[in-house]
């Protein structure tokens, strides 16, 4: 019983420690592989389609349609998917986030924001707009 505690503990110690070194940010993908950065964006993009569920599956009448607050969440999350998801691939924006990442001012920033720079950057955001953004990003990053 000691060694199962001893496991245990040591378990648990290395998984805090893993998870304070690797924050989901600029440096964690640097770690990753080529085959893992885009499958770690495969796992993201499908994250958006049940997050795009979450948001109105609760608000769902038992008819099964939604109040008008319920087409509303669905509407926005088509309009910036269509706008900024519907024709790229997930290597397309890892490519992005690599360029991205290559400045170290911006490894701070967590991967979730910097996929909405990398996507806004690809659909043709103005550049004063784009550095206004990132600075943005790098001011309230952690």
């Amino acid at each position: 019983m000691r060694h199962f505690r001893i496991i245990v503990v040591s378990v648990i110690m290395c998984a805090c420690a893993c998870a304070e070194d690797h924050g989901r940010d600029g440096n964690f993908w640097r770690e990753l592989g080529d085959s893992e950065k885009t499958m770690y964006l495969a796992g993201f993009f499908d994250g958006m389609i049940l997050g795009k569920h979450f948001s109105y599956w609760g608000s769902a009448r038992k008819d099964g349609t939604l109040p008008p607050t319920g087409w509303e969440a669905a509407h926005s999350f088509d309009k910036f998917f269509a706008k900024y998801f519907k024709h790229i691939t997930n290597s397309q924006v890892a490519d992005g986030m690599n360029v991205f990442y290559e400045d170290y001012r911006n490894r701070s920033i967590e991967i979730d924001s910097a996929v909405w720079l990398v996507v806004n950057e690809i659909a043709g955001k103005p550049d004063r707009e784009m550095q206004a953004m990132i600075e943005s990003y790098r001011q309230n990053a952690k």
